[in-house]
């Protein structure tokens, strides 16, 4: 079971290729407050005691190093709930100094921080030194603690390759998670030209994972981790509601069961039935962007029924199949 707690929407850069920096939901550079935090925390515990299930927390902005005591004090709060494995992910800014890393990882690894994410591409190093980079992860690699990059594509950027190049040497016999991802242009604000978007041949037919909750400041809540974020897909608000009661209604809400189902591509393919739908027309970094696009556009009012009709049936054939077995 997992929770993102988005902490602050400010950051110390303005990269390119961010979501957050091109996103309307995130325009007010909010920073979560610590008694929702901390509520956040109870809700998701006890929803995972009583479905017998392991929570995951993760912090994330914004950089999240902006809000260092905040984040220091909801893991420790984490970690005495019980909570056992708690991440953030952030650019490495604070290597500035390695007395200051040294200090703040310190804290961070007693407190209960048991991976470190760490954004790492062409977009953030316009903006944060690679020795600072290199420094943080020198430092974490002190205190035993896992370490995962994360690096965004384009057509025209570095490869993973390229950019493990400037930390190569510390890379040897060391265990870190390296992850590349396509980037995904959300909306009009985006500064990337969209022939630049590395997208797949087809339309992506990949079913969506489990649902990551995740909380903005506001208490806006979305079953996933920002990729593709619309009005559509707000599960409430856990300023209003409690988590319990969110994940509730959104485990019985047939939209998401279709998605974990089939995907968005369920709804894509009845949109380009109706002529004014252009999704044919489109080429999709990934089954998120091309979630996005589905849940953004203004034929889904259109197809919705049938979408659920159809996948009605299918779900009764499947039953029938599997009785007369």
């Amino acid at each position: 079971m997992d929770l993102t707690l988005i902490l602050t929407e400010k950051c110390n850069a303005k990269c390119r290729h961010c979501f957050e920096e091109n996103c309307d939901y995130t325009a007010d550079s909010l920073t979560m407050d610590i008694s929702d935090a901390e509520r956040y925390i109870d809700e998701i515990v006890a929803v995972g005691k009583q479905e017998n299930k392991e929570v995951r927390l993760q912090f994330s902005g914004g950089e999240v190093f902006l809000v260092y005591d905040l984040m220091l004090h909801l893991t420790r709060y984490a970690k005495s709930k019980g909570i056992k494995s708690i991440s953030c992910t952030t650019n490495g800014y604070w290597g500035k100094s390695l007395v200051d890393a040294d200090v703040k990882v310190e804290k961070l690894v007693s407190a209960g921080i048991t991976l470190f994410g760490i954004s790492l591409d062409e977009f953030h190093q316009e903006y944060i030194d690679i020795d600072y980079v290199r420094n943080a992860i020198k430092t974490i690699q002190k205190y035993g603690v896992r370490i995962g990059i994360k690096t965004v594509l384009t057509k025209k950027s570095k490869r993973l390759s390229s950019v493990l190049q400037d930390i190569d040497d510390l890379l040897i016999n060391k265990s870190i998670h390296c992850q590349s991802m396509s980037y995904i242009p959300y909306n009009s604000k985006s500064k990337i030209p969209l022939e630049d978007v590395l997208t797949e041949k087809t339309m992506p037919n990949e079913v969506c994972p489990s649902f990551v909750i995740t909380i903005l400041p506001n208490g806006v809540v979305f079953p996933c981790c920002s990729v593709g974020w619309t009005d559509n897909l707000i599960l409430g608000n856990a300023q209003d509601d409690s988590l319990g009661k969110i994940l509730k209604q959104l485990r019985s809400n047939i939209i998401f069961e279709i998605l974990q189902d089939q995907g968005p591509i369920a709804f894509a393919k009845q949109m380009n039935l109706v002529n004014d739908c252009r999704l044919q027309e489109e080429r999709f970094a990934n089954y998120c962007h091309l979630c996005y696009s589905v849940f953004k556009s203004e034929s889904l009012s259109l197809v919705l029924d049938d979408v659920i009709t159809d996948w009605k049936r299918r779900r009764v054939d499947k039953i029938l199949n599997i009785l007369e077995e």
